[in-house]
């Protein structure tokens, strides 16, 4: 379960800045299109998904914590990796 754990916060910090880097493209992208282009609505469809992919991150990153064993911890990590997997 540990090894999941740390796979799960790994897979996490590795994401964010790839989020950040997707998301700062994006901005500039913007600033360079046409407004009212559908070319401007997909680049702002992709800064709404950014920050709902961040999301996803943070039970990931609540797996990797380092916590107290027990049956809650055991349960969050079990189900967590059910979704991921």
């Amino acid at each position: 379960m540990d090894a999941m754990g740390n796979l799960a916060g790994g897979v996490a910090h590795d994401f964010n800045p790839l989020l950040t880097s997707i998301t700062s493209y994006a901005e500039r992208a913007l600033d360079m299109v046409p407004k009212g282009t559908p070319l401007e609505s997909k680049i702002q469809e992709i800064l709404l998904a950014a920050p709902r992919a961040a999301e996803l991150t943070h039970p990931w990153l609540a797996v990797s914590r380092k916590q107290p064993h027990g049956e809650t911890n055991f349960l969050q990590k079990t189900l967590l990796l059910k979704a991921v997997f």
